[in-house]
């Protein structure tokens, strides 16, 4: 290859050097993304406080998250339940994740009556009860860096050991707890390295939200000026600017529009000379609708919560999905269950049982739906159900009497599916002289196979199954 060759660099894409598009003189070229300003802890506070709108991105999906609460599958004396409702559970687990949504983190201090002090690991074998479950938001707990699990193969790797809570409410006093004693909740995830520099926690809904906010905000801020000056009037006064040259000039100048305003509100006409002009001209709005809705779509998309849910306003349009984007929101809010709920209210539920009496042999926590069906319905789910029974029944694929006791043999009618897709047959297994060793059979002439050496391979001393290859 030669030197002019090895110069040679292949630059893909479009460009024209005269106009600029593709070369360094692009100003697109130049465009970078860059971190927005962390939001300080009293803007977040003043948001949540002062803007409806702010409020509403933090607090709703925690109150969809927790608003028809959870069933304890294997809590048949109900005693697991009972206590969630005397330890107002429901309420604090939605308070702290309002906070962890707000400031990036939460905690719920629970007072489980083990024996211990704080600081020490729960000791599950001596659990006797919860007294209390006690929220705090991000601002009164500190961690310390030294005190954060870094060791890989364990599951709460990244995560603090002790975290130290200065209660707003309680003083100057800081009191240490061990994690077991904690259940954490967070707001939107940081990437390791930011995570680590955020102090060990994660992000406010409202950083990533809050341009999306300012500039709907500051259209309908404009929009109210467009309101208020919608109709500007226009007086032409001949020789107005000589008039305004001499105190008496502009006394007359203001007594001839007194006398204007006067005439106007007797009857609604204006007096004026033959040489002036007096005009009303309006604003337009036109188009400001579609603007407000596209700054309210983008709010929508940052969030992850429907418009119709966010303004609380109907679908409007020709292309309107209310309920495809309410129902695409409760699928986000389940899985945030999953991912944010789950594991906590595990704990809470596993240590409630260890205090009733121990754990049963299968239980599980399990969000109860969001979407209810209403009770038409609910009507046509049940006559499908039923005209797919019967062809199941006459077909002889599905026994009736089976069938109703999975439709009407629990606490009320189960509308999921009772049958199962049938397997295709499996297919038929290779040839013997294509099968590994030690598998399903043996390759011909290979160690184990019919006809090959006894005493080539086979078991190793050491009495493994080992292969040379």
């Amino acid at each position: 290859m030669s030197e002019s060759q090895s110069e040679q660099v292949r630059i893909d894409g479009m460009r024209n050097i005269f106009s600029g598009l593709g070369t360094d003189a692009d100003s697109r070229k130049h465009t970078r993304y860059a971190f927005n300003r962390k939001l300080p802890w009293g803007e977040i506070a003043a948001i949540y406080e002062s803007n409806g709108i702010g409020r509403r991105i933090v607090d709703l999906p925690a109150d969809d998250m927790t608003r028809n609460w959870i069933t304890v599958v294997g809590d048949d004396d109900d005693k697991v339940a009972q206590a969630l409702e005397s330890l107002y559970a429901q309420r604090r687990i939605s308070d702290a994740l309002k906070f962890a949504r707000l400031f990036g983190g939460a905690i719920v201090l629970m007072g489980i009556e083990d024996g211990g002090d704080l600081e020490d690991p729960v000791r599950e074998e001596a659990i006797k009860g919860i007294r209390s479950l006690t929220t705090f938001d991000r601002r009164e707990v500190t961690l310390e860096s030294t005190e954060v699990i870094r060791s890989l193969g364990d599951p709460r790797f990244g995560t603090p050991e002790f975290y130290n809570i200065i209660p707003i409410l309680g003083g100057e006093q800081t009191v240490k707890v061990h994690a077991s004693r904690i259940l954490r909740f967070d707001g939107n995830r940081l990437a390791r390295e930011e995570y680590q520099n955020n102090n060990y926690w994660h992000d406010s809904v409202l950083q990533t939200a809050f341009e999306a906010l300012r500039q709907m905000d500051a259209v309908f801020d404009s929009g109210e000026f467009i309101v208020n000056d919608y109709v500007q009037t226009i007086l032409k006064l001949k020789g107005l600017m000589s008039q305004l040259q001499s105190a008496e000039g502009q006394r007359l100048v203001k007594e001839r529009l007194n006398a204007m305003d006067m005439s106007r509100h007797v009857s609604n006409t204006i007096a004026i000379d033959s040489e002036d002009e007096y005009a009303k001209h309006t604003s337009t709005t036109a188009g400001l609708d579609t603007l407000l809705d596209r700054y309210m779509m983008k709010l929508s998309a940052v969030t992850s919560i429907p418009v119709t849910l966010l303004m609380g306003r109907s679908p409007a349009g020709e292309n309107a999905t209310g309920e495809a984007d309410v129902r695409f929101y409760y699928d986000h809010i389940k899985s945030a269950q999953v991912n944010e709920l789950s594991e906590p209210l595990e704990t809470l539920v596993r240590y409630l049982f260890l205090a009733n009496g121990g754990e049963p042999e299968s239980w599980s926590v399990e969000f109860n739906p969001l979407f209810e069906m209403s009770q038409k319905e609910k009507a046509e789910l049940y006559k499908l159900n039923a005209e797919a029974d019967a062809t199941m029944v006459n077909a002889s694929i599905a026994d009736g009497n089976e069938i109703e006791k999975f439709r009407f043999g629990g606490a009320g009618y189960d509308d999921s599916n009772p049958y199962y897709d049938v397997p295709e047959d499996e297919p038929p297994p290779p040839p013997e002289d294509l099968m590994i060793p030690g598998m399903m059979g043996a390759v011909p002439g290979m160690p184990g196979a019919p006809g090959a050496d006894p005493g080539a391979g086979g078991d190793d001393d050491d009495g493994s199954d080992d292969l040379d290859l």
